[in-house]
């Protein structure tokens, strides 16, 4: 069950990560596409921090039920 939900979050941040860096140097001439992009990245942003937040969460979980960190890896 442990190594399953690690590599779930593992998986959720990852995506999150990927999702954000696409947005990374894009730019529009239009202020209102590039305000609607920016929205965009700064949601995705929020996103990342909440899945690594998610993250150290279960890690911290797992230290406290002492499971082994090479299962979590």
């Amino acid at each position: 069950m442990w190594r399953q939900r690690a590599v779930e979050y593992r998986a959720r941040t990852e995506a999150a990560r990927k999702q954000l860096e696409s947005l990374t140097g894009a730019e529009h001439q239009d202020p209102r596409e590039q305000a609607m992009l920016e929205a965009l990245r700064q949601r995705r942003q929020t996103a990342l921090s909440l899945a690594e937040d998610a993250q150290r969460l279960f890690e911290m979980q797992a230290d406290a039920a002492r499971i082994p960190r090479a299962w979590i890896q």
